[in-house]
């Protein structure tokens, strides 16, 4: 029986495909559902924010110093700047997902929706709030236009799936789509 199913999500359009499976298996078994959005320190650059925007989850004219000011104090540290900007950005976008998936599961059974804003390597965190908050199935989208890339440096959603203690779900984005 699926009681928990946390769903791993960043924007993309594989992610969000992802969640609308994993909104829908919670429907089906009126289970909790908790998204996870994980920021890496030092990967957010000029694609991760036109990928936002072309998401629609921040403004077209956006730039990372626009966002980051509109949501930051003065009073971060230099060196702090860049881990609190990756923060920042990815907090906009875990509260632009949240609001995709209440409104996708108004209506429908969910028991709950929680969300999680974890900072460090992707599939480390998504398998520690697995086993954190016991979730019975772990969902993820997996975007192929980073082949290349995934078979030098290792896919999170490869790494998740043969370390994680409960079944993993992998969408894997069609390329081209």
């Amino acid at each position: 029986m699926v009681h928990r199913v946390l769903v791993a999500v960043d924007g993309s359009s594989a992610s969000n495909a992802a969640l609308e499976v994993a909104c829908a298996l919670a429907d089906n078994y009126e289970a909790a559902l908790a998204l996870l959005t994980v920021a890496e320190p030092g990967e957010i650059d000029d694609d991760v924010i036109a990928a936002a925007q072309t998401e629609g989850l921040i403004p077209s004219d956006a730039s990372f110093m626009s966002v980051f000011d509109a949501y930051s104090s003065s009073s971060i540290k230099t060196e702090d700047r860049r881990v609190e900007q990756t923060a920042i950005l990815a907090s906009i976008i875990a509260e632009q997902v949240v609001a995709t998936a209440k409104a996708y599961s108004r209506d429908k059974p969910f028991q709950a929706i929680k969300t999680f804003i974890e900072s460090g390597y992707p599939a480390k965190a998504i398998l520690e709030c697995a086993e954190k908050n016991k979730a019975d199935i772990i969902i993820m989208g997996h975007d192929q236009q980073g082949r290349i890339k995934s078979l030098v440096k290792g896919s999170v959603a490869n790494h998740v799936q043969r370390e994680a203690t409960c079944p993993v779900l992998i969408y894997c984005q069609p390329a081209g789509d």
